[in-house]
């Protein structure tokens, strides 16, 4: 297993997550351990409907980040 194989699993289960309980909060601190950009996830081809699930997450990361 090479680092892409893990960061798309480890995106893939945090999408999941958000799916299936809807814990934002939990979601974001999880997802900031492994952080990528959306382009970043692209080119390792994580699955756009997990993107798309993540999105407002992404979005409040990258808000944050601007702070």
């Amino acid at each position: 297993m090479n680092k892409d194989d893990f960061s798309r699993g480890f995106i893939c289960a945090c999408a999941v997550t958000m799916r299936n309980h809807e814990c934002d909060s939990i979601i974001e601190d999880t997802l900031k351990c492994n952080y990528m950009s959306v382009a970043q996830m692209k080119k390792i081809g994580v699955d756009e409907y997990d993107i798309e699930i993540l999105m407002p997450i992404i979005n409040e990361i990258e808000r944050k980040k601007k702070l």
